[in-house]
């Protein structure tokens, strides 16, 4: 059974929002700062607020609320990683 055809996203579009998200990520780290996260636990909750929050722009229908909840989303999910990575998580 064939797939439903969708239009491709342009590689400018893609760019600009990897852009958008980097620029949320130092304006993230500036203004928290670079420390680690604690836990694992600490992420989900991070991303789960983040998560509830693009939920609430949705049912608004505030393009711009979910634009901004979708690149805090991808900033959590992005600094979690780097976490994990560094290997300072404590549980």
């Amino acid at each position: 059974m064939p797939g439903i055809k969708r239009p491709n996203v342009s590689k400018k579009a893609r760019a600009v929002a990897i852009e958008f998200v980097a620029s949320e990520l130092r304006r993230r780290i500036t203004d928290k700062g670079p420390g680690t996260f604690a836990s694992i636990h600490e992420i989900m909750g991070v991303v789960s607020e983040e998560y509830n929050e693009l939920k609430d722009a949705v049912h608004r229908n505030e393009m711009i609320d979910i634009e901004k909840e979708l690149a805090d989303i991808a900033v959590a999910c992005i600094f979690s990683l780097a976490c994990i990575h560094e290997d300072h998580l404590s549980w």
